[in-house]
């Protein structure tokens, strides 16, 4: 059976608290390329961006639509997982010998083993508005 994506979580107390995106810096380094936020979370979406000038049935129920301030969704768990602890594994790695998988645990525990050293890599501005 097939799979898309695996979708890993990060603990970033295991590599020294460095954020997720300087783990994922650091495994492009070493030759594997993940994705940290792959999706939106679906609450930042658009389909929960709807205006009642769009749709009037929602008026009742939501006023001037779904993400209108009076109503706005908050799912900080959501947004934890999505921009610090997910990390995303391509399908291209799943479908590889067993070889190039261990080359990916090796390389992680590559850099858990100098997670120390994570601090010093340098995330590109957007990520540093991620805290």
């Amino acid at each position: 059976r097939g799979m898309y994506q695996l979708v890993l979580k990060y603990d970033g107390a295991k590599f020294d608290h460095a954020h997720r995106n300087q783990f994922l810096l650091a495994l492009q380094a070493e030759g594997v390329e993940m994705d940290g936020p792959f999706y939106v979370a679906q609450h930042k979406s658009e389909h929960f961006n709807a205006k009642t000038s769009d749709w009037p049935m929602l008026k009742e129920r939501y006023g001037k639509g779904i993400q209108d301030p009076a109503n706005s969704l908050s799912f900080p768990v959501t947004d934890h997982a999505a921009m610090e602890e997910s990390c995303w594994l391509h399908y291209s790695y799943l479908q590889a010998d067993r070889s190039v998988q261990q080359d990916i645990l090796d390389a992680i525990e590559k850099i858990r083993e100098n997670a120390g050293e994570l601090h010093r890599v340098e995330l590109p501005e957007a990520d540093k508005r991620l805290g």
